[in-house]
């Protein structure tokens, strides 16, 4: 039932992530703001891999210049990485390299 609930959320993220009404800044805090709220207090890893999803689309459709902006959703979906439960450090390899290609911009 929740990954149900996470799934319908998500699309329905990503839907509003393509209504060309809102500036590319303003989807971007949107999809960031709603990532957010699935990676607080998680109850599932669905949860969190959903968030990670989210912050790719916003990246996707932030702007190139808007840095502050670009490395807040970065530095969140690392987070959202680094929440992952799971053997290995595979997630925690993605979260290093995601910040790293951003310090390097």
């Amino acid at each position: 039932m929740l990954a149900q609930r996470v799934t319908e959320e998500v699309r329905a993220a990503l839907a509003v992530a393509d209504d060309q009404a809102a500036s590319p800044v303003e989807r971007a805090e949107m999809l960031m703001e709603i990532a957010l709220g699935l990676q607080q207090r998680p109850k599932t890893p669905d949860q969190l891999h959903a968030a990670v999803e989210l912050y790719d689309k916003a990246l996707s459709v932030c702007p190139e210049n808007q840095d502050l902006l670009r490395a807040r959703i970065t530095a969140r979906k690392g987070t959202a990485l680094q929440a992952i439960p799971e053997q290995g450090t595979e997630s925690l390899e993605l979260a290093r390299s995601a910040s790293m290609r951003r310090s390097r911009s």
